[in-house]
């Protein structure tokens, strides 16, 4: 009985030391993105709704970031950093990852 008590502390210590910030979103969709075509709808219907949304150089930008810490103090982050022009059409984007199984998607 000890034993299993002992092992699920260590069990729930261990999950409780997980945190993750903002909503995950698929790095395989952001090859679906092409400038000068990919509408703010098809945006938001691969990604949802943006974490932060702003203006740069007049133009509107949403951003989506997750990020991802461990007990161990490891930390993964991505980010999709996305600049419309006037008519809700992608101008530029980008995006970065630490997560190792996504990061062959930015080579």
């Amino acid at each position: 009985m000890k034993k299993t008590i002992i092992v699920l502390a260590l069990l729930s210590l261990f999950s409780a030391g997980c945190v993750s910030t903002g909503k995950n979103f698929s790095a395989d969709a952001t090859k679906n993105i092409k400038k000068n075509s990919t509408t703010r709808s098809q945006i938001h219907g691969w990604f949802g709704y943006p974490y932060m949304t702003g203006i740069d150089n007049g133009d509107t930008t949403w951003i989506y970031n997750y990020s991802k810490s461990s007990v161990a103090g490891k930390v993964m982050v991505k980010d999709l950093y996305i600049v419309f022009d006037e008519n809700g059409v992608v101008k530029n984007f980008t995006f970065s990852t630490s997560f190792p199984d996504e990061m062959k998607l930015t080579k």
